[in-house]
């Protein structure tokens, strides 16, 4: 009678942590990844400069730019990590796209409309150490 679980053979997992894929896989998995990267990024900052009151120009460009940056850099920490060394390791080990959250827009849009840029890019630095730590 054959059992119902699944075997550690059955298992649907190609790659395992540490694996490396042949490039013939790697090259088209890398551009899908950045390619989904790029296109959320965007589309939040597109929205988000629309939201303010931006139009197509250098504002839109700066915000974009920003959350194209700053996406990087984070997707980056999570490749690799550091910290581990002081007992608070920071990052994943794994190529995880970071960028902004749909659920920051309102709040954003809100704050830029009352205060101005500066202050949703303040806003933005003070909310980003308590969502760490939360």
């Amino acid at each position: 009678m054959a059992s119902s679980q699944s075997t550690e053979d059955d298992s649907s997992i190609v790659y395992g942590l540490d694996d490396r894929p042949p490039l013939r896989e790697a090259i088209p998995m890398g551009v899908q990844h950045v390619m989904f990267m790029i296109v959320i990024n965007l589309s939040l900052a597109i929205v988000i400069a629309g939201g303010v009151g931006l139009t197509v120009g250098a504002g839109q460009a700066y915000i974009i730019q920003m959350a194209l940056l700053v996406a990087g850099i984070g997707t980056i920490v999570q490749c690799y990590p550091f910290g581990r060394r002081f007992g608070f390791p920071v990052g994943a080990k794994l190529p995880i796209v970071m960028g902004t959250s749909a659920s920051f827009i309102a709040p954003l849009i809100i704050i830029a409309d009352e205060f101005g840029l500066a202050a949703m890019f303040t806003a933005i630095i003070v909310a980003a150490p308590v969502e760490i730590v939360v």
